[in-house]
């Protein structure tokens, strides 16, 4: 049985909107980009979306050419957890965890929430992240 490559899921630690965007913008084959937001709510991504392409000159347009909602090309999930820039103290162990295995220091505002964010999700629903990569771009 001929199986469908995995998709990849960017992950993008969105501060004010952009890059995530325009990753999503970029995806064709697999046009879904996964993005933890860490500030603000996800209808303020998914707006900022829009404006950025208007901008820019761009519709986002499906394959068949009708216009498409930025829901469709990106997956905002909420990862600011208590609040902006307020750490739990399981996601401090978290980042301090993945400080001492990997040597990479994740800040409390940004990408240790994103982190947080990726792994609660992977926990809570593993089949939809089994073939996924997770790619952490800032």
């Amino acid at each position: 049985m001929h199986r469908p490559h995995p998709s990849l899921h960017l992950e993008k630690r969105s501060r004010q909107g952009g890059s995530g965007h325009g990753l999503s913008g970029s995806s064709i084959e697999s046009p879904v980009v996964t993005s933890f937001g860490v500030c603000d709510d996800p209808r303020y991504f998914y707006d900022m979306a829009e404006i950025i392409c208007s901008g820019m000159g761009y519709a986002l347009r499906g394959e068949d050419g009708h216009t498409i909602s930025p829901e469709q090309l990106l997956k905002v999930e909420q990862a600011k957890g208590r609040g902006y820039a307020i750490s739990s103290n399981e996601e401090l162990r978290m980042m301090v965890e993945v400080a001492r295995e990997t040597g990479i220091v994740l800040d409390p505002v940004y990408s240790g929430k994103a982190y947080c964010g990726l792994v609660k999700q992977v926990e809570e629903n593993p089949e939809k992240w089994c073939e996924h990569a997770a790619l952490p771009v800032e």
